[in-house]
């Protein structure tokens, strides 16, 4: 991606590196993508990440990722289109949320406890909801409050919509983000570049063979075959 600093960083630099941490040579052996939830097959695990737009033939979509390098249906999370982005997402989730993978990060904890006046973004029914841009180009004046709130916490959709990386902006170097949701890599990267991410809570599969389902059943709800991590960064 080109650059464009925002903040006085690379406002790619996230996704650039998100996708560089996919080895070379995994091939996925299934995709689908349903209502609610899309998912990523490779050998030892799938990856889910929230269906947000969904093409017009989802089965015929989906059929041809099956066969593709991981690491190269990984870089549809740069797409445009909401239903590339998603399989994107979910290719990244294939590799990074592992039980294994997460269990190994530093800074694995329960979910911490926050005081003062919380924002939420996302489809969060409450009074300091905020909707989900659903573009990264989005008009920044209606967020800009958000950089008076002690704590923001942002629903992982944003990485699909590619909004992410200017809701921090916004909100600046001193905010309290927590990133939250199904669709959320189990990286420490997201506490690199100076961003104001504070938190991580997302989900690895409890039981693997169990999470197409939730794209296949149109399961609303996948928390029964999660598994709930939360990560914060080590203080040095």
């Amino acid at each position: 991606m080109g650059k464009n600093l925002i903040g006085g960083w690379d406002m790619w630099k996230l996704y650039d590196d998100l996708y560089i941490g996919i080895p070379s040579g995994i091939r996925i052996t299934g995709c689908v993508i349903g209502k609610y939830w899309t998912t990523v097959r490779i050998d030892g695990n799938v990856g889910l990440a929230r269906t947000i737009e969904q093409p017009a033939d989802p089965a015929c979509f989906a059929a041809g990722f099956v066969g593709r390098f991981l690491r190269d249906v990984a870089g549809h999370l740069y797409w445009k289109s909401l239903a590339e982005s998603s399989v994107g997402v979910a290719a990244l989730n294939a590799w990074y949320n592992t039980e294994s993978r997460v269990k190994g990060l530093e800074g694995l904890e329960k979910p911490g406890e926050y005081k003062g006046k919380t924002a939420f973004v996302g489809n969060y029914v409450c009074k300091d909801a905020f909707p989900l841009p659903m573009t990264p180009d989005f008009d920044q004046k209606s967020y800009e409050t958000l950089a008076n709130y002690d704590n923001v916490v942002i629903a992982s959709k944003a990485l699909i919509t590619r909004s992410l990386p200017k809701l921090l902006d916004v909100i600046g170097e001193r905010g309290n983000v927590i990133l939250e949701g199904y669709s959320l890599p189990a990286t420490a990267l997201f506490f690199s570049f100076g961003m104001p991410v504070r938190e991580l809570q997302g989900y690895y599969p409890r039981v693997i063979d169990t999470v197409e389902a939730c794209a296949i059943k149109e399961i609303k709800d996948p928390a029964t075959r999660m598994q709930k991590f939360s990560i914060r960064p080590i203080q040095t």
